[in-house]
Parts: structure tokens; sequence; C-alpha cells
């Protein structure tokens, strides 16, 4: 799984703002940890991109070092004082790893994602990272450009799926797929559902006619899943609608597998943890 790992003092955290902050720690007072500014100007967007990022499948984690020769009592009293930082400022649902380690620690032992992207004010640890490694002057454009990045790879992707669709398909295999299918109007949403044969599905979908909607003009299959059975095709279409209902609650439209189109919709419902550990139950990846 891909993962972005963050540092925290001179990183997230203004540590180095706060005045007499060496002072603090020859006397082991926790207190820069606790009343430190974000860094970060933008920290709507920053929320925002790191969201984002979860969604499409991203570990997003922290690796930061407790005080230099700071004692056993300091150095727990700092860890928490840290992780309340990241609560006060980030929630409690962001961070899927969160490690606070000794000072001199190798930030690659610790880290479970060891070719994962790090963004650290520190150069000797990029240096020692064995991922990719950031410096922090420009965070928020850089995590969009990763997203930019992800989401063209997996439109490419898509296409190239539904591209060849016709090629690869066997006539009576079990297939859990993801639709877009638009309107005679231009209303685009979003379809998840199992079929034998996707080609056929798809000249079905274009005859059907939903109620209260007009008829539909053109349907493409953004992806789909090859299983092994057909329950495990059942399955696997449960596991999208699932994964539909934690993305947008709100989004839906005439049943519970039908959404708002949206591009990165298909992009999150791919790539998202829940869909990713159950193909692997159910499907031939």
């Amino acid at each position: 799984m891909p993962a972005i790992y963050f540092d925290m003092d001179g990183t997230l955290a203004d540590f180095y703002g706060v005045d007499g902050w060496l002072d603090y720690i020859h006397n082991e007072d926790t207190t820069p940890y606790e009343i430190a500014k974000p860094l970060c100007k933008e920290m709507t967007m920053l929320k925002h991109a790191l969201k984002t990022l979860q969604g499409l499948g991203y570990t997003i984690g922290i690796i930061s070092w407790t005080a230099k020769g700071g004692s056993k009592e300091y150095n727990k009293a700092t860890r928490n004082a840290k992780i309340g930082w990241l609560r006060k400022y980030f929630g409690y649902n962001l961070f899927t790893e969160t490690h606070i380690v000794k000072y001199g620690t190798n930030k690659n032992r610790v880290a479970k994602e060891k070719d994962g992207i790090l963004f650290d004010d520190d150069a000797n640890v990029r240096a020692k990272w064995d991922g990719v490694a950031y410096d922090v002057h420009d965070i928020v454009n850089t995590l969009f450009s990763i997203i930019s990045s992800v989401k063209e790879k997996a439109k490419k992707a898509i296409q190239n799926i539904a591209t060849s669709a016709k090629n690869i398909i066997s006539p009576d295999g079990h297939y859990a797929y993801i639709d877009k299918i638009t309107f005679v109007d231009g209303i685009p949403i979003t379809k998840v559902g199992k079929a034998s044969n996707i080609e056929n599905r798809r000249r079905q979908q274009l005859k059907h006619q939903y109620s209260d909607c007009p008829a539909i003009q053109n349907v493409e299959v953004k992806h789909f899943f090859t299983c092994h059975s057909d329950d495990d095709a059942i399955a696997m279409e449960n596991v999208l609608r699932a994964v539909m209902v934690l993305i947008n609650p709100r989004a839906y439209k005439f049943n519970d597998r039908l959404m708002d189109y949206d591009d990165s919709y298909v992009d999150i419902i791919k790539n998202h943890p829940e869909t990713q550990k159950w193909a692997k139950e159910f499907c031939i990846l």
C-alpha cells in the first residue's frame, strides 16, 4: 500500500518558533510540543489533500523523534504531548500510523511501508530514507501533485480496461463492475453490479429505463473485477456498494447501487482499502 509519512517538529509543527524552546527542553518541559502552532498556513487545504490521498488508498503516518537526551519519563510525556497536538489540529482518524520514537532512530526501521514518501525538515533524515523524501517548503502543492499523478494513472488504467474489454472478457465469466451511466439529458451516475458478460451487460444497461428517468445515452465500464465464481461476484458487488456508502452516503440516486458520478469516485472505490482487501479474497487481481 502506498504511504506518506510526516515528521512533526519543523515540518508540521512550528516547534522552533516557540520562544525559549531549548530552555524548555533542557528543563524537560513539554510546553513547546503543546503550544507550537502549525507551520502550514493552509491547514484546510492540507487536511483536504491528506483525506483525498487516504481515500485513494494511501497510508498517512507520523514518524517523529522525542527530545535529544530526554529521560524515559520525559520521552513518554513528549509522546503524549505530540499525540495531543496531532489530535488538536488533525482530528482522531487521519493518521493510520503514529510513531513517536527516541531521538536518532532510523525512521525507515519503524515505517510499515518502507518505500513510502517522507516529508522531513532534516536533510540527514531525508538522505537515509529508502523511499522518496521531500523538504517541507511546499507540502500542500507537492501533495496535490501526487494526487494529480495518482488520478491520471488510474484514469489511464481504467480507460485501457474499458477500451480492451471486448478482447479480454470471456463469454461466461464472473465480474463485479463499476459503471458510468450517462442519461440523454447529460446526467451521469456511478453504478456497481455483477455480470457474467460485461459487453452483454453494457448492452442491457443501454436498453434499461430507470423509473422517473430519461433514456440512457451511454454506458462505460470504468473498472471491473474478475471473480472466481458467481457467488464471489455477488459478494464483491456488495463490497463495492458498502464502499460507495462510506465514500459519499448523501450522493445516492434511485437505489443503493447508484450514485452521482464523479471521476474521483471511481478511483476511490477501486483503491479503497476495503475494496482491495476483499478483491484479494474474491477476485483474480
